[in-house]
């Protein structure tokens, strides 16, 4: 179907070996594996991620069917990595995970969400491989955009920003984050924009260091 990256976020190490019997066409994709044991470690590089979600419209974030989706993200790999998140077979993805991503997917079924993990990665793989066509021809020209490893500290200049006006008052701060991740990821920003960006939030912060508004960085 195209794929060549595996990517496992888990505290143990996968057993390859108990795999292999149902991965004989897509061996060399098991074998060169990447384990991780952190998603924030996993997501290094990558410029914007989609979580899968049986509960998509619980989600205020951008969320695509498998078959809307190619057209979104193909374009998007050609600037930088893109990543597709599937959470596990029994409990999926958590809210943390699913803030760290600037869009969601769900697979629509008829009656109750009943695919398992294996069903809901190949029905993605084949929408996209059959999206590719396509994607390729609106990928031309997309500038290559900065890794959301690289966003996180804006996130958190942007919130210390809110905190300083009070604008975070009586607000969730892990939606504020959630959404903050959301805007600049969607952003495509990139490493020209993100310095300009850098600069503007550099020079909000010495104010409010001058007019007391914030304390001094130790």
């Amino acid at each position: 179907m195209g794929w060549s990256r595996l990517v496992v976020v888990s505290d143990k190490h996968p057993d390859i070996n108990r795999a292999a019997p149902m991965a004989t066409s897509a061996r060399d994709v098991l074998e060169s594996l990447e384990h991780h044991l952190t998603l924030e470690s996993a997501l290094e590089g990558v410029t914007y991620a989609v979580a899968t979600t049986g509960r998509g419209r619980k989600w205020d974030y951008p969320g695509y069917t498998a078959r809307e989706l190619g057209p979104v993200l193909l374009p998007r790999a050609a600037g930088g990595d893109v990543a597709i998140l599937f959470g596990h077979e029994a409990s999926g993805l958590d809210n943390e995970s699913v803030s760290r991503c600037q869009a969601v997917c769900e697979i629509p079924t008829a009656g109750k969400k009943s695919l398992n993990l294996a069903q809901a990665v190949l029905i993605l793989s084949y929408e996209l491989m059959m999206s590719s066509g396509e994607g390729d021809a609106l990928s031309a020209g997309v500038e290559p955009t900065v890794g959301l490893e690289e966003l996180e500290p804006m996130v958190s200049a942007w919130l210390e920003i809110w905190e300083a006006i009070e604008f975070l008052k009586g607000r969730n701060l892990d939606q504020s984050f959630g959404m903050l991740r959301q805007i600049l990821g969607r952003a495509g920003l990139e490493e020209r924009e993100l310095v300009v960006l850098r600069g503007y939030f550099n020079k909000l912060r010495h104010y409010f260091v001058r007019t007391g508004g914030l304390p001094p960085r130790q």
